[in-house]
């Protein structure tokens, strides 16, 4: 059997927000260490769309050595009536990565046409909504390992259209950080998962205290370049 077309291999590239001292020259807010900063196992994981695996797909998995699945945790997915969960897709796919000791960084992600006509949420009324459901999807899996990421590349057109808007997301990222530490203290939330390491993007969200409530700042490292003429940029 063949591994599905979408499996696209990564590594978890997080920076930890509260123990890293990299951050651009010019970001007033640059990060400092903190002995007392969460710890994140390290590993290589994939990249999936899927929350049916096929028969043998997890094993494969696990058996060319990934220890992390990265998924699209879909908002319009998983809320198609106004304040009503079901994430049992997902809880299916966490049980058959139980199995074989995968872990799973889910990503809270896209619109929902039941707000703001399925744009990227950038009314307070969308807003509350994700943040609300963000935090119902995080104490169906408390306890399990899990790490959430707040967004997919929210700094290119196609996944925060009609153009990017740091200010959207940062307002987003306010009110689901709050909610976290309301309602799920415990759990880990990274973001904001750019396509690559957006130096301006990660600086306005700096500046913004954006990263108060964030475990790790993380990216995508995507490349159509050779990965050895890249390798100084995450040095």
């Amino acid at each position: 059997m063949k591994l599905r077309p979408l499996f696209v291999p990564l590594s978890l590239s997080l920076s930890l927000a509260t123990s890293a001292d990299r951050a651009p020259k010019t970001c007033v807010n640059a990060w400092k260490p903190n002995l007392g900063a969460p710890d994140f196992p390290k590993g290589f994981g994939v990249n999936i769309h899927f929350t049916e695996a096929q028969p043998g797909e997890i094993k494969m998995i696990a058996a060319a050595g990934f220890r992390w699945v990265r998924m699209d945790l879909k908002w319009d997915a998983t809320e198609r009536e106004r304040g009503v969960y079901d994430f049992s897709a997902y809880q299916r796919l966490m049980s058959g990565l139980d199995q074989y000791r995968i872990r799973a960084l889910f990503i809270l992600d896209y619109g929902n046409p039941l707000y703001d006509g399925g744009t990227p949420p950038r009314t307070e009324n969308a807003r509350q909504a994700f943040a609300r459901w963000a935090v119902a999807a995080a104490k169906t899996f408390a306890g399990r390992g899990v790490i959430w990421e707040l967004y997919n590349e929210p700094n290119i057109k196609m996944f925060w259209p009609p153009r990017p808007n740091v200010d959207e997301y940062i307002a987003l990222a306010l009110v689901v950080g709050r909610a976290f530490r309301v309602v799920s203290p415990n759990e880990k939330l990274i973001g904001p998962g750019t396509s690559g390491n957006d130096f301006p993007f990660f600086e306005s969200c700096l500046k913004a205290g954006r990263l108060e409530y964030r475990s790790a700042i993380s990216f995508y490292p995507s490349r159509r370049s050779a990965r050895s003429r890249r390798l100084h940029e995450y040095a």
